[in-house]
């Protein structure tokens, strides 16, 4: 038989590239897989298919921890289809929140527009990502300004007890339940210490409400 046109060979070696990839990565191989999905894109000519190639890589360097890169492929992917982008915008996002960049991952997430119920689904991921460290800053930043107005009462500086534990008051949306009680119990010692046993009284019934 005849050989087949030189113009054939690239379309069947980059099929059966990104066959081996896909089956690599099915079996959790995902270095191996990486490494036919590179292969597969060295001989894609076509945007969208090459967008299909680059987020399946991004794919395997997500499973691999290799955050930064399976970001950046995924960027590729989205801009290479924009038309079917948003699903590779989220998983950027994604990529992002585990390499510990929230705000890259917050505009990413605004770069993703609506989509099918895949995508709302990974965009209520990363959205629950983005609320969880969010979160954790504002429990964070509560236990500092707690130990500072604890060190200030304790110091013999009430004043700016006041100030550090007005400032949580004011974020009072944000604090749970127990932790503006405690703010409200610090504020009412610093009050006393001032010498003002009405502030005091007002914040502990608000405390005890």
């Amino acid at each position: 038989a005849d050989a087949p046109p030189a113009e054939v060979e690239p379309r069947v070696a980059l099929a059966e590239h990104a066959r081996r990839a896909t089956a690599l990565f099915e079996q959790r191989a995902f270095t191996a897989a990486a490494a036919e999905f590179t292969q597969a894109l060295a001989l894609a000519t076509a945007d969208t298919e090459r967008a299909a190639l680059e987020f399946n890589l991004a794919s395997c360097f997500f499973e691999l921890g290799r955050y930064g890169e399976a970001e950046a492929a995924f960027i590729r992917s989205a801009r290479l289809d924009p038309a079917s982008s948003a699903l590779a915008w989220l998983d950027a996002g994604l990529a992002a929140v585990r390499d510990g960049r929230p705000a890259d991952a917050r505009r990413h997430l605004a770069a993703a527009g609506p989509g099918d119920a895949e995508v709302e689904a990974r965009r209520a991921e990363l959205t629950g990502e983005l609320d969880r460290l969010d979160r954790a800053a504002t429990s964070s930043d509560l236990a500092a300004r707690l130990r500072d107005a604890a060190a200030a009462l304790s110091g013999g500086d009430p004043g700016r007890a006041v100030v550090l534990l007005s400032t949580l008051l004011a974020r009072s949306d944000a604090l749970s339940p127990r932790d503006l009680t405690d703010v409200r119990f610090g504020l009412a010692a610093a009050h006393l210490a001032l010498g003002d046993p009405t502030a005091a009284r007002a914040h502990i019934d608000a405390a005890l409400a």
